[in-house]
């Protein structure tokens, strides 16, 4: 008849202690801030500017490049419009470019017209090229709304 009593009275403590003990969590790395890796000098580009803004339903989209006068020989750019579905992005059909400008820098400008509303991106990326066989890239995206 003990043991029955000792046994109600030890589950009844393990309760109780289960009940008031603080959970421990681990943390999700992907939430934790990364410090920003030293960004290394180019070796072909001076500077890129890009841009993208939505105005009255069309979209622009629009990015010039400084190379090194004498070094660089050419840029492959590429521009992508995507639309926000949810928690999805997807391509908005005519408007993917890719052009190359074959100077040591140059431009591209390109527009078009939505027939969405929403949140818009325009995924930019950047390859200039030089005299060597390696390239420097430069990838940004950019937001709006319509």
């Amino acid at each position: 008849m003990k043991k029955p009593k000792i046994a109600a009275l030890f589950l009844v403590l393990c309760l109780i202690s289960g009940l008031t003990a603080t959970p421990a969590y681990a943390a999700n790395i992907e939430e934790e801030p990364v410090p920003d890796e030293p960004v290394e000098p180019y070796s072909y580009t001076e500077e890129v500017y890009p841009y993208f803004e939505i105005n009255n339903g069309t979209a622009d989209a629009r990015v010039r490049f400084a190379g090194i006068q004498g070094l660089t020989t050419h840029a492959e750019i590429s521009i992508v419009i995507q639309h926000r579905f949810l928690f999805w992005w997807s391509d908005v059909t005519g408007g993917t470019w890719n052009d190359t400008v074959y100077d040591s820098s140059g431009s591209v400008e390109h527009s078009l017209a939505l027939s969405q509303y929403g949140d818009f991106r325009a995924v930019i990326s950047v390859k200039v090229y030089g005299s060597g066989s390696d390239h420097d890239e430069i990838d940004q995206t950019l937001y709006d709304s319509n």
